[in-house]
């Protein structure tokens, strides 16, 4: 009896804790360690291929972005219009409006860019959105123009550590890192060192980065251009002897191509934080594997202490989220304890299970709350 009391205390002193820390967060995304940057850069492009129409439309489905920049950053708007006119399925907007089957960008929201009017305001103004009428937003992006050629390394530090305060203030907000754009200077100038170290610092803190300059650097085959700048000379070359899509001449600064090389390599990024905020880790092959938090979950089934009884699925268990098809061991685990947090809602509405899984409204009440994640725990299987 006394260690079934034990036991009992353990798990609900284990459940308290896990539902705070929700609480805290803002309840609205489960909690994820990377075990490696995201990077979107130009080995990213040939792989934008290889997204699919369920991969894009969770993206469509799931993301909110906002994005600050002037003209430099504009060159990722202009090569996503190029897509959308090839491919109808990459809709999307730029007002911010949440419409069915179209991304929803804020795009130019906050105005402004990463050293316009100065290298701080960028981060008060994002404070201030995401506070106010950006509450909705759970991506924020923003670029430079041409302030990183100028830059100290305490000026990129300061740069750094303003967005890692704005990660830890908004936990459930997946904030973009950006390189600035290239200036011809080289490997040995100041614009390459400072992207440098925008990039190890994505690397060693497992980051989300979108490589502007590196794009820029290297054409399809792979060849790198060291001495190139923001024209993209080597895109004209390129052009010249193979099949490229004109964009009107809407790329400021630059060639076209550059411009719609950097969409597709934005809608891959795209996938990848969609992926992320789904609760399921990405695919190997796209990206690095993102690892829920560790966690102990308790070993005992006690019935759950609700008076509710869960609304019963098919022949598998009602916790079991991740097999909409009773088709494999039928198990309780932290597959579907991610899933359940990635639908976190507990005030309603209920979101819309993804294909191949089941609704995480275990007792069917228009909540997904501590009701539901205490009866996951409760009945957890893993064997």
């Amino acid at each position: 009896m006394f260690p079934y009391i034990a036991e009992n205390m353990i798990k609900t002193i284990f459940l308290s804790g896990l539902i705070i820390l929700i609480s805290f967060l803002g309840g609205s995304q489960p909690v994820f360690a990377r075990n490696q940057a995201i990077i979107a850069d130009h080995t990213s492009i040939s792989k934008f291929s290889q997204l699919t129409t369920s991969q894009t439309q969770q993206v469509k489905t799931l993301l909110r972005l906002s994005y600050g920049h002037t003209s430099h950053g504009s060159q990722i708007i202009s090569g996503m219009t190029k897509l959308h006119e090839d491919n109808g399925n990459l809709d999307f907007n730029t007002n911010g409006a949440i419409q069915s089957n179209v991304l929803s960008i804020a795009d130019s929201t906050p105005t402004g860019d990463l050293g316009n009017p100065d290298r701080t305001t960028w981060a008060a103004k994002t404070r201030a959105y995401l506070n106010g009428t950006g509450s909705n937003r759970n991506v924020v992006i923003w670029s430079w123009c041409g302030q990183v050629t100028l830059s100290t390394a305490a000026d990129i530090d300061t740069y750094l550590n303003l967005m890692n305060q704005l990660e830890s203030e908004f936990p459930n907000v997946t904030f973009v890192y950006m390189t600035g754009h290239l200036d011809g200077g080289g490997t040995n100038g100041n614009l390459y060192q400072r992207n440098n170290q925008i990039r190890n610092y994505v690397n060693n803190n497992h980051k989300v980065l979108f490589d502007f300059a590196d794009i820029e650097s290297y054409n399809p085959d792979g060849t790198f251009y060291p001495n190139e700048s923001d024209a993209c000379n080597w895109c004209s070359s390129w052009c010249s002897s193979h099949s490229c899509s004109s964009c009107g001449g809407s790329c400021a600064h630059s060639h076209c191509f550059n411009c719609y090389q950097k969409g597709k390599a934005f809608w891959w990024l795209l996938a990848q934080i969609a992926q992320e905020k789904s609760g399921v880790s990405p695919s190997p092959s796209l990206s690095p594997t993102i690892t829920p938090v560790p966690i102990n979950p308790p070993t005992s089934t006690p019935r759950p202490s609700s008076t509710l009884t869960p609304t019963p699925v098919v022949s598998c268990p009602s916790g079991d989220l991740g097999n909409l098809n009773c088709d494999n061991l039928r198990l309780i685990n932290e597959s579907d304890l991610n899933i359940l947090l990635s639908k976190w809602s507990p005030q309603g509405p209920v979101p819309t299970a993804l294909s191949g899984q089941r609704s995480a409204d275990l007792y069917n009440d228009g909540k997904i709350n501590e009701q539901d994640l205490n009866f996951i725990f409760t009945n957890w299987k893993t064997n």
